[in-house]
């Protein structure tokens, strides 16, 4: 082409025909667009194929074209959540995935694992990968997940490499779902997105994940918020702990009034040294004079007045506060989990006994084809108190089924289906993971008789015409209502044998008291009726009827073992006497309360051997104890939980969701110290014993069971919901202030270390603590009340053993 334009070996200089140039300029121009046009044709092919090849979603962890190449392809930015229309991959989860894509926030506040709003991470390991499709810029990021917990945000290119972009902090802001947001100060790009639960109380749920690449106009995101409450519909169980909290602290205030006045009275009177003092005293005095009301108003009987009237409003608001002030569980009323274990325990306990519950559940779900449910399950193997899988009970069913005849088998069925009706999915398979059914024989005797009564189906309406009021009774409901009429029976004997001022003091612990509250028990089934008998018992000791007190508090001993430590501080009480007395003797109340309780024993052992089919029942009732003895629970409280506890292997480091049990390595390490400070254990219940005895040997023998119930917290390890026991110190108030005095500070101390350690073994811990050093400062301050000290320790420094001693030492010197 340049030799045509310039043929003449130099530039063009006008002699070449100016046609001829033109045509051949037009046929260079015509081929020269040619090869453009193609060349443009090839690269907008090559370009289209990338793109449909970049649009296919990819799993992940399988790397597809260069990032490098994808990068040119990148979307225009805009505020649309790139998560709506992406590809997800849930592992390890339960629920359904869309909810994390579908663009609704919940109510903030909703149940953590609502069935239709969240999506369940079942541990540490599970997860959700959102596959956008193309790397995109992430700029704003919108997580709605459980309070509780920390969920961890990652970013990939490949899906394979994967790095920290944002942890959506826990909050404790309220419960349930809740929403966190963050405008990122860098843009991130990404094609992947990865979400990880982390921390917290280990149940984790997502119900909304967003991801924008440009910050929306409407930011940040409107929450969903639930109806403003306040007042009466203001109270939670947060707002419900802080109410007994204070409760009990105003009623310590109340108790300790008269210390206070004596106290101040003197301060003020030392005081009164000084002229400014004495002057502004001759002040008051002449007021006093002057006004009668001013004089009234000082009068100490019109304090005593005023003290009673306040003692009296804090011990009935104390009473309804175990109730929650009417709120029970702040939306129902009764415990469908524990109906379940004790309904179906006490009902089909001679086919079921103390290790069948869940692998006879299990037998009955795969009947009604719920095959992938009972596969996916955990289930608590209850001869071993070890988590483990379905695989024994689906490989064999008749492991189960051969203990029931064929109608029994029937209705336990139907039975099953009622209650799996009333539980989620998830709720119903957690409940396979908790301790079964560990009633005793005895209290199977009420309990069988009261579920034989009609079908599990059966209700009733309650109508009241005149207050316009309609309710529907079924079977279940009027089975936890029994619990609350025993308790307010309870409160009435009390009351009969103590006293209102006695009363109200006791009722200041057991309604403001942190452990033994509504949530574990209230609205379950006779769960309660151990505690009713004991104090009965002990209301009966106080009135002097001897027999009657040996015989309830027996029933009581045989419902739940525990309560037998009562009797034992009154044989503690019974022994120390004779020592002191240097003989052998009983007198005829300890005869007459002996013979109470000797007639318990005949009656109800044989009965509870008829009732379980069998006296082998006790002995498996003994096997299932001593397996729960063994086995360390995040909520046990006692002395042993004390010296059981180490602040490196607490739960919220030991637990492993890698494990088949999570907190596995924590219940070791927890038997571990058990094993290593056991000897320091049995000393100090060897102390508390002689403790008790000398404090029982100086009072009445209600004061000796009374005391006794302190050595449930320092012989036994409960789970925590036991521990309204303690409301006998209250009993204390007319004859010794300092008892009941203390166990109401105890009450307000549970509240309180709630709000400073969130793990329940830590907190637990705490209270066990408390209430140990409570329970051995009121038995000591009884037992060694009037003690000349210096008289004891001149004998023990006489003692021959100490002077032979010292003796030896002086002559190695």
């Amino acid at each position: 082409m340049l030799n045509t334009l310039f043929r003449t070996g130099r530039p063009y200089c006008g002699k070449i025909s100016d046609r001829f140039l033109l045509s051949r300029l037009i046929t260079w121009l015509v081929v020269l667009s040619g090869l453009f046009l193609g060349a443009a044709s090839l690269q907008a092919q090559a370009t289209d194929d990338q793109a449909k090849q970049s649009a296919t979603p990819q799993d992940p962890g399988v790397s597809g074209s260069s990032a490098s190449t994808e990068t040119k392809a990148r979307p225009v930015c805009t505020t649309d959540n790139l998560v709506s229309g992406a590809q997800l991959f849930a592992i390890a989860t339960s629920g359904e995935k869309r909810v994390v894509q579908d663009g609704r926030l919940a109510q903030e506040g909703t149940v953590w694992d609502s069935s239709g709003f969240a999506l369940v991470l079942k541990d540490e390991q599970s997860n959700v990968i959102v596959d956008i499709g193309k790397p995109s810029d992430l700029k704003a990021l919108v997580l709605q997940a459980d309070n509780n917990d920390a969920y961890l945000l990652e970013s990939s290119l490949d899906g394979v490499a994967y790095q920290p972009i944002w942890t959506a902090p826990a909050t404790l802001e309220g419960q349930g779902l809740r929403t966190r947001y963050i405008t990122l100060a860098a843009a991130r790009t990404a094609r992947y997105l990865r979400v990880t639960g982390r921390g917290g109380d280990n149940y984790y749920s997502i119900s909304e994940l967003r991801a924008y690449c440009r910050v929306p106009k409407a930011w940040p995101p409107r929450l969903i918020l639930p109806p403003k409450k306040h007042g009466w519909d203001a109270i939670d169980n947060d707002v419900m702990v802080a109410i007994k909290g204070w409760l009990a602290v105003l009623g310590s205030l109340i108790l300790l009034g008269g210390f206070i006045y004596r106290y101040a009275a003197e301060g003020w009177r030392r005081a009164k040294r000084f002229s400014a003092i004495q002057r502004f005293d001759d002040a008051l005095t002449a007021l006093k004079d002057k006004w009668a009301f001013f004089r009234w108003i000082t009068r100490l009987k019109t304090l005593r007045r005023m003290r009673d009237i306040s003692l009296a409003a804090v011990g009935f608001i104390a009473f309804i506060s175990w109730w929650n002030i009417g709120h029970f569980h702040f939306d129902h009323y009764i415990h469908i989990w524990e109906h379940y274990h004790y309904y179906i325990g006490a009902k089909y306990g001679p086919e079921l006994r103390y290790s069948r519950l869940y692998e006879c559940t299990a037998a009955a779900d795969l009947e009604d084809g719920l095959y992938k449910r009972v596969k996916e399950r955990k289930m608590r193997d209850l001869v071993t108190n070890e988590l483990g899988t379905t695989d024994a009970i689906i490989k064999d069913p008749s492991r189960c089924k051969r203990h029931f005849s064929a109608a029994r088998w029937e209705e336990f069925k139907r039975d099953i289906r009622w209650f799996r009706a009333r539980f989620s999915v998830d709720r119903w398979n957690q409940s396979q993971n908790d301790h079964g059914y560990n009633g005793t024989p005895v209290w199977a005797i009420l309990a069988r008789t009261l579920t034989d009564i009609s079908d599990i189906t059966w209700s009733t309406t309650i109508k009241l015409e005149m207050f316009n009021y309609q309710k529907v009774v079924d079977k279940i409901l009027a089975l936890g209502i029994i619990d609350s009429v025993l308790l307010i029976i309870m409160w009435a004997v009390v009351w009969w044998a103590f006293g209102w001022r006695a009363t109200c003091v006791a009722l200041l612990y057991w309604g403001c008291n942190f452990p033994a509250r509504y949530y574990w028990n209230g609205g379950s089934f006779l769960r309660y009726d151990w505690l009713v008998w004991m104090i009965i018992g002990i209301c009966l000791l106080k009135k002097e009827k001897m027999a009657s007190g040996g015989f309830a508090l027996t029933y009581a001993t045989l419902l739940r073992v525990f309560p037998g430590m009562v009797v034992v501080a009154l044989i503690a009480k019974a022994l120390y006497q004779m020592v002191q007395a240097r003989r052998f003797f009983i007198s005829k109340p300890q005869l007459r309360f002996a013979v109470g309780c000797i007639l318990a024993l005949l009656i109800f052992i044989p009965l509870s051997s008829w009732t379980m089919n069998g006296l082998d029942a006790w002995v498996e009732f003994a096997e299932n104890s001593s397996k729960h003895l063994s086995t360390p629970l995040t909520n046990n409280m006692g002395l042993k939980t004390v010296l059981g506890y180490d602040f490196a292997t607490r739960a919220i480091r030991m637990r492993d969701d890698k494990l088949e049990d999570p907190f596995g390595r924590w219940k070791d390490a927890r038997r571990y110290y058990y094993s290593a400070r056991k000897p320091l254990y049995i000393a100090l219940i060897v102390l508390f014993l002689v403790m008790l005895g000398k404090a029982g040997a100086k009072g009445e023998d209600w004061e000796a069971a009374a005391l006794g119930a302190g050595m449930i917290a320092v012989a036994a390890e409960l789970t925590c919901y036991y521990y309204g026991f303690l409301l006998t110190y209250g009993f204390f108030w007319d004859k010794r202030r300092f008892p009941a005095i203390a166990v109401v500070i105890l009450a307000a101390v549970t509240c309180l270390f709630p709000e400073i350690w969130g793990w329940n073994d830590d907190h637990f811990a705490a209270m066990s603590l408390a209430t140990v050093i409570t329970v051995y400062t009121v038995t000591a301050q009884i037992a060694f009340e009037g003690q000349n000290w210096r008289l004891v320790f001149s004998r023990l420094r006489n003692h021959p053993i100490l002077r032979r001693f010292s003796s030896a030492n002086s002559g190695n010197n």
